[in-house]
């Protein structure tokens, strides 16, 4: 065989090779198809009863004492599971991914979720009261029953959706 021939042979295998593994799917690729239902938000609240948490002073200090909470129920129907990393709205200094936990002595608290929700494929995740929901801290403004809000929720994937959220008083719930 030819010198030159195999070379030329040897660098087409190694040229398809990095072309497939560019175009190979990965964990963080954006293949996955999201979708947000039943996007609502409670009204506005202070720190105490349901909404009180186990933050620190400092944290607290930096909510001033108005808070709110995000719910919906986020699909990927694709085949790569996804990881909801952050959350933006105009009505709130700070949105921050949080679940609801059970403390020592049965008391109710309430911590960011560090790395994300991950959303896995084919799967569906319930934000909801009592589970993982998304925290408003540092309201602008009150959040009134009837008022529709907006969120911007970013994947791990690079996806980024604009969600519309319903105010609304949760006995309606």
């Amino acid at each position: 065989m030819n010198t030159n021939h195999s070379i030329s042979l040897a660098a087409s295998v190694i040229a398809l090779v990095i072309i497939a593994a560019c175009a190979a799917p990965t964990a963080n690729s954006n293949n996955s198809t999201l979708s947000i239902k039943d996007a609502w938000a409670r009204p506005t609240a202070g720190m105490g009863g349901e909404m009180q948490t186990d933050m620190t002073s400092t944290e607290k200090m930096n909510m001033d004492g108005a808070v709110s909470a995000i719910y919906m129920t986020i699909e990927n129907s694709g085949e790569t599971p996804d990881r909801l990393v952050s959350v933006n709205t105009p009505v709130a200094n700070v949105a921050e991914i949080h679940e609801t936990y059970q403390q020592d002595g049965g008391l109710m608290g309430m911590r960011p979720v560090q790395s994300g929700l991950e959303i896995p494929a084919k799967g569906t995740v319930a934000l909801k009261p009592g589970s993982y929901h998304i925290m408003l801290m540092g309201l602008k403004g009150e959040l009134s029953p009837g008022q529709t809000i907006t969120a911007a929720l970013t994947f791990q994937s690079g996806k980024q959706m604009n969600v519309n959220v319903a105010v609304k008083a949760v006995d309606s719930q």
